[in-house]
């Protein structure tokens, strides 16, 4: 989708679905139960199992974390700048217990999917922000 230049990416939680050219689709019908399972869906979800994976795996896991970190991040800060206002009310209205679950929430997801790798690279770029962000009185002169 397009609005004059500029491209519009669809939300995080939108599951976008390819379909095959002999499949029909129009905006007036629903599609029928044998095209929705003739139809591959694309989404940024684990496997049911990850046996198997070796230290590859894992290895991919922490850096595919630490660059989920960084995009939630700047996913936050575009909607803050974006919308102040929506932020700044969410922020108020959100209660402690709230706010540290939806923390939390990301690290946990990923243990349970199985992939703790994703859970040590969100944690690694956590701390490397610390060290990355340059303080005050950091500047060389």
């Amino acid at each position: 989708m397009c609005i004059g230049s500029n491209p519009v990416l669809p939300p995080a939680d939108v599951t976008i679905t390819v379909r095959p050219a002999s499949v029909p689709s129009t905006s007036d019908s629903a599609p029928t139960p044998e095209a929705e399972a003739a139809t591959p869906a694309i989404a940024a979800t684990a496997p049911a199992t990850v046996e198997g994976r070796g230290l590859g795996g894992h290895v991919v896991d922490v850096f595919l974390g630490i660059g989920l970190n960084f995009y939630d991040k700047g996913r936050f800060l575009t909607t803050t700048v974006i919308h102040p206002w929506q932020t700044a009310k969410g922020l108020v209205q959100t209660r402690p217990g709230n706010l540290a679950r939806s923390i939390a929430e990301p690290y946990s997801r990923a243990i349970k999917e199985g992939r703790p790798g994703i859970a040590i690279g969100r944690g690694l770029a956590e701390i490397g922000r610390f060290f990355i962000i340059p303080t005050p009185g950091s500047t060389g002169k």
